[in-house]
């Protein structure tokens, strides 16, 4: 119930409670007032007792009084028996126009449930980050207008640990999942912009962090990663082909993906040499986590996706191979 009111509904105000608590009926008893004045404002709001629910939003502990904007929700901390103290938090959810700081939890949640989400992660106490949050608050309506959650949070452990966030503030986008690194300026909003639309837009492959792909490998079947070489400066050959390897490779994923495999790209060596990777560049496939090196021409894109196409590079000899839906209809 709620999470098709949440598809429907660009607001929407949640009360979720304990069935049976006298102290929990008391308080939903208080909340006729602001039922009222949402009714006022064509806001919905509902009651939902179903016991855990507030955890398949990283929410914890009934009752709880949120406000979901854009599928994004907003907690209330103050006194639920303070008529006057919720009635302001609902008044001010409103009328926000910020970005919606969350926590991992929440995040994990976000991820799971929509199909796009953007984050940028930050430490609150520098003072150069916070000038740059506060520069991206101006492109937080235009995400939204073009369907994309924007969140921040600041969490600098959650970044470095699950991924590899070095250098903050750093921007993730998720589509269907899968992350990709911002890897421009982040205090150019428009550049921000730009690149946030183009990925929803699903034009180009993801740029990953070694923990990221880690991370991919464990979650997904199939996993088609590309590793950069790194190009001393000056080095115009090498970076022009690098350049050409991605180019021609982002001209296959489309295809790619209909074969159910996902295709990302990092610049992170160290999960290469740990791989047994010798020389870069290198494209290889991940098969229910083990690794094929592709040996092919570099630059040919026909002979790559004919590779991957291929059903004996997709099997792995002794193992019975789960696979995706799109795999099993290549298959």
């Amino acid at each position: 119930m709620l999470s098709a009111l949440l598809e429907e509904e660009t607001d929407l105000v949640v009360f979720m409670f304990r069935e049976n608590n006298r102290l929990d009926e008391a308080i939903l008893y208080t909340m006729e007032g602001l039922d009222k004045f949402l009714d006022g404002k064509d806001i919905k709001m509902v009651s939902i007792s179903q016991k855990g629910i507030e955890k398949e939003y990283g929410l914890y502990g009934s009752p709880i009084l949120v406000y979901f904007k854009t599928n994004i929700p907003r907690l209330f901390k103050g006194d639920l028996g303070d008529e006057a103290e919720f009635m302001k938090f609902v008044e001010d959810s409103i009328d926000a126009d910020d970005i919606e700081e969350v926590n991992g939890d929440v995040l994990d949640s976000l991820v799971n449930r929509l199909p796009n989400i953007a984050a940028v992660f930050y430490d609150s106490e520098d003072t150069a980050q916070m000038d740059i949050i506060k520069s991206l608050e101006s492109i937080d309506d235009d995400c939204s207008n073009y369907g994309i959650p924007l969140v921040k949070i600041d969490d600098i452990v959650k970044g470095r640990e699950e991924f590899g966030l070095d250098k903050l503030p750093a921007l993730l986008y998720w589509k269907d999942e899968v992350p990709s690194l911002y890897e421009g300026d982040a205090a150019s909003t428009q550049d921000v912009l730009d690149w946030i639309v183009s990925r929803k837009a699903g034009d180009t492959i993801e740029l990953v962090t070694e923990e990221i792909l880690e991370d991919m490998v464990d979650k997904f079947e199939y996993i088609v990663a590309y590793f950069q070489p790194y190009c001393k400066e000056g080095a115009e050959d090498c970076e022009e082909n690098k350049s050409s390897i991605l180019e021609g490779l982002e001209n296959i994923d489309d295809n790619v993906d209909d074969l159910g495999i996902f295709m990302v790209t990092t610049k992170d060596v160290r999960y290469a040499r740990r791989l047994g990777i010798q020389k870069l560049p290198c494209i290889g496939l991940f098969r229910n986590g083990h690794f094929q090196t592709y040996e092919g021409d570099l630059n040919s894109e026909l002979a790559i996706l004919n590779w991957l196409s291929d059903i004996d590079n997709l099997e792995i000899p002794g193992i019975i191979e789960e696979v995706n839906s799109d795999m099993l209809r290549n298959i």
